[in-house]
């Protein structure tokens, strides 16, 4: 009644920069010379679903959450750095980047213009109080917003709003893994081959959980110490 999906003997997956202590728990695959691990064998097992699928999935958020980071800058300010700013618009709170577009001036000058006129102070509001320790400020119907040498108040907030991010993204990766073993449930399979997949859902899980946390701690170090 449902497709049939195979997968190989054995899949070794080369892993670089997992977080400590990435080894230990029953679950996971048993680390090889040269990073590689070795993860459970769920060949032959006919399910519901494809796992290379779902494992794509957790991929796809890893590569959205990279390229929210890359909008993260110190060492000069992009558009992605007030884009999420949230303001209040039609009694709501809303990112500035759903009333407004955002360009760069000069090398370290924001221009932020609105759409709507009627809608420049409170925007201009919302990133003098976002926290970016910033001073906006209109002309000539846009909102003027000059950036200084960083502070350390302007770092931590940009790392913050990257840890946002990665604790998004993992939660997406945990909701993939929840959708997919609802799908196991429906598999007419052995008990054996169930915690077969289930022990490999978990591996992938974990793997790019990892891969998440990792990729924090270098958008974190970059943010630390850029100029």
């Amino acid at each position: 009644p449902y497709p049939v999906f195979s997968f190989s003997n054995v899949h070794n997956v080369q892993t670089r920069g997992f977080a400590k202590n990435s080894d230990k728990g029953k679950d996971k695959g048993k680390k090889k010379p040269g990073g590689k691990v070795t993860i459970t064998d769920i060949s032959g097992i006919q399910l519901p679903f494809d796992m290379k699928q779902t494992e794509q999935k957790m991929i796809d958020y890893i590569g959205k959450m990279k390229e929210g980071f890359s909008t993260l800058k110190v060492s000069r300010p992009v558009p992605g750095i007030l884009e999420t700013v949230s303001v209040t618009a039609y009694g709501s709170p809303v990112p500035v980047k759903t009333i407004g577009q955002v360009s760069v001036r000069g090398g370290q000058t924001l221009v932020v213009t609105v759409h709507e006129a009627s809608l420049l102070p409170a925007v201009e509001k919302g990133i003098r109080d976002a926290g970016l320790e910033l001073n906006p400020y209109v002309e000539n119907n846009q909102i003027i917003v000059p950036f200084p040498k960083p502070s350390r108040e302007f770092r931590d907030n940009l790392i913050k709003q990257a840890k946002e991010r990665a604790e998004q993204t993992k939660n997406n990766i945990r909701h993939v893994r929840q959708e997919t073993l609802k799908k196991l449930k429906t598999a007419k399979i052995s008990e054996d081959d169930i915690k077969r997949v289930t022990e490999r859902i978990q591996e992938i899980t974990e793997q790019h959980t990892e891969n998440v946390t990792n990729a924090f701690h270098e958008k974190e170090q970059e943010l630390d110490t850029s100029t």
